[in-house]
């Protein structure tokens, strides 16, 4: 059975594991040198980096259990625009991960209609996210809810550089 709630404070080392893991998971074969994808968790994933965000009020974050077993979180950045996106009223999806053994137990997907429920209360008018173009699971996930490819950009995470689409929902058009 999936349960979800809003992630808090007493989660951080709960979300940190989970970042981790299914970071790893998805994209460890994307690293030329694990070094950058060791250091990269280890910035990223970093139990105070996690305590820092959950604490801000424009983050929110929400942790999937199966079971009663923590399987995935998502996170939402209120009000987050960058060049890529200038509208206001924007919100940036920063992350839903699942562990890979829970993927096809609709994780994400209920962990997506959970969070669009609250942007769109919230009155939130459109909702962005950038996915690695690689990443083709990821991006047929979002187009199945409505996304559409807006921009691309290129990150370098250590030596290694990677490409990203980004991707854009305006929430008149789809609720979840």
């Amino acid at each position: 059975m999936i349960n979800i709630r809003k992630a808090d404070i007493d989660d951080v080392i709960t979300i940190s594991k989970l970042g981790r893991i299914t970071f790893s998971d998805t994209f460890e074969s994307f690293f030329n040198d694990k070094n950058d994808l060791l250091d990269y968790l280890e910035d990223i994933f970093s139990e105070k980096r996690i305590h820092d965000s959950i604490l801000k009020a424009e983050s929110i974050y929400w942790i999937a259990f199966y079971d009663s077993i923590p399987v995935g979180y998502a996170k939402v950045k209120l009000d987050f625009t960058s060049q890529l996106i200038i509208p206001p009223n924007t919100c940036y999806l920063d992350k839903i991960y699942v562990v890979k053994k829970f993927i096809s137990k609709g994780i994400g997907k209920e962990l997506h209609k959970i969070l669009m429920q609250e942007i769109i209360a919230l009155k939130y008018q459109r909702i962005w996210l950038s996915v690695l173009k690689e990443n083709q699971k990821a991006i047929n996930f979002y187009h199945k809810k409505g996304y559409q490819i807006i921009s691309q950009y290129s990150q370098n995470i250590g030596s290694q550089k990677f490409d990203f689409f980004v991707m854009a929902l305006n929430l008149d058009e789809k609720a979840t």
